[in-house]
């Protein structure tokens, strides 16, 4: 339980940090960092749902869905790190893109607007599909204990009017929770083959050669507070990693298979 609940924290405390920077990002680089904006809100909603489920935490402990919550989270927590930490290093990268020379204003350059729609912007859109489906796994289960509960207490009055009807009504927000999950599915499986198709070398061969200072460069008029705040996301993601298991790259065919077992798992439930 202990172990259960120091995941749930540490997501949570790292996933605020992380959208945190997005956030200071996407104000510092205006329409570049749409899709940082779009990123950091869905990992402050899915920090919401996992604070839910911290606070849930003991009626899940005795509940016959507990191994696999636990289970899920675990897998969840891995994952969620390593995506924060390629979040950052698209951040970092995308920050000197933005403030070089060819991309002041938060503007790209072409050299750089090529590397971003082929190199960048598919692993961040497998990234945010893969966060709100975890999310919405989450809501969904969070959903099913929830009814479970309240069918339990409900038994004795099982003729009650208001009781059948508000029966009634948590059925059709799980079948819609369950609508969410799979568009959901069909999102990560739609930016996985996109982010495949990417990295395919006759794509990537359309990348110029050469790659201007505002990308591989340090780039001195970085704001110190900024970088000190991506530090300081880096190094709490690092923290918790340490106690983990060893973890690999992210594979984003190997990422949606795991939220599509845990998927259908809670299905069963």
């Amino acid at each position: 339980m202990a172990e259960f609940a120091a995941s749930i924290i540490g997501i949570v405390s790292a996933g605020t940090k992380v959208a945190l920077v997005l956030s200071q990002f996407s104000a510092d680089v205006g329409s570049a960092g749409h899709e940082a904006r779009m990123i950091g809100g869905e990992i402050r909603s899915f920090c919401s749902v996992l604070k839910t489920l911290g606070e849930t935490i003991e009626q899940i402990e005795t509940s016959p869905r507990y191994a696999h919550c636990s289970e899920m989270i675990k897998d969840m927590t891995e994952d969620s790190l390593q995506m924060f930490t390629e979040i950052l290093n698209a951040v970092d990268k995308l920050k000197k893109m933005t403030q070089g020379r060819e991309g002041k204003d938060g503007n790209f350059g072409l050299v750089e607007r090529v590397q971003w729609a082929v190199l960048k912007k598919p692993k961040l859109l497998v990234l945010r599909a893969a966060i709100e489906a975890y999310k919405t796994n989450l809501t969904l289960m969070l959903s099913t204990l929830s009814t479970a509960e309240k069918a339990t207490r409900r038994a004795s009055n099982i003729d009650d009017a208001a009781a059948i009807a508000q029966d009634r009504q948590d059925r059709s927000l799980l079948h819609s929770l369950e609508l969410d999950r799979e568009a959901t599915l069909i999102e990560l499986a739609q930016a996985g083959r996109r982010y495949e198709d990417a990295k395919a070398p006759e794509r990537v061969d359309v990348v110029l050669p050469s790659s201007p200072p505002a990308y591989n460069a340090v780039v001195p008029d970085i704001d110190r507070e900024d970088t000190a705040l991506l530090d300081s996301a880096r190094d709490e993601i690092q923290a918790i990693r340490s106690s983990l298991p060893k973890t690999t790259v992210i594979d984003a065919e190997a990422l949606e298979a795991k939220i599509v077992r845990h998927s259908r798992r809670i299905s069963q439930c």
